[in-house]
């Protein structure tokens, strides 16, 4: 083959090479393109799910809520179980997420303020669930932190404005020797009158 030839098929070859290149990168350019509408969209229809079990879940309550005070003989109790639990939960929450947040010694004292507001004067002396000095000075020497890892109530009764239940709690203890998870089971009465817890035995 003579060398014209020759350079005329390199010529050619080079020219294919390329072309391919050029098509190859227009592909993926293409289908990274393609990945970010999908992603796009992707993102939309979850923020679209969201909004809308977000407003289902809104609409729900404020049947619960609606029926616990204007329903029948069958339906209200059903709204007020509802509410109830969910009062009750929520409160829960809140204080013993006081009650188990705790960094040193300064910490554990100041829950008592922290608390004032949820719980009655009787619930905020009892010294098995807010402590005592001889108890903040254990720990500051052993250097002892606590987490809330979080709380589920359980209604029991719903009297009145009074409801009973059962509070569950997830903790975390961090000390010397390291992390301890721990759970505590209390009885609980909450007075919604009053807002405030207005009894708390630990069960175990």
């Amino acid at each position: 083959m003579s060398d014209k030839k020759q350079n005329v098929l390199l010529m050619v070859l080079g020219g294919i090479t390329v072309l391919l290149l050029i098509f190859f990168i227009v592909l993926r350019v293409q289908s990274v393109k393609a990945q970010h509408e999908l992603s796009k969209s992707d993102d939309k229809i979850e923020k679209a799910q969201a909004a809308y079990d977000k407003k289902k879940d809104d609409v729900s309550k404020k049947v619960y809520y609606y029926v616990s005070e204007n329903g029948d003989a069958k339906t209200k109790p059903i709204g007020k179980q509802y509410v109830g639990t969910q009062t009750l939960n929520t409160r829960a929450n809140t204080l013993f997420k006081i009650i188990y947040t705790y960094s040193n010694a300064n910490d554990y004292i100041n829950r008592k303020s922290k608390a004032s507001n949820l719980v009655t004067t009787d619930v905020l002396n009892k010294q098995d669930i807010f402590g005592n000095k001889k108890n903040a000075s254990v720990v500051k020497s052993l250097g002892i932190e606590s987490s809330f890892d979080g709380a589920k109530a359980y209604l029991s009764e719903y009297t009145g404005n009074e409801l009973k239940g059962i509070v569950v709690v997830d903790y975390s203890i961090v000390n010397m020797a390291g992390t301890k998870e721990g759970t505590k089971t209390f009885n609980v009465t909450y007075d919604m009158n009053q807002n405030k817890f207005t009894a708390i035995d630990i069960i175990n």
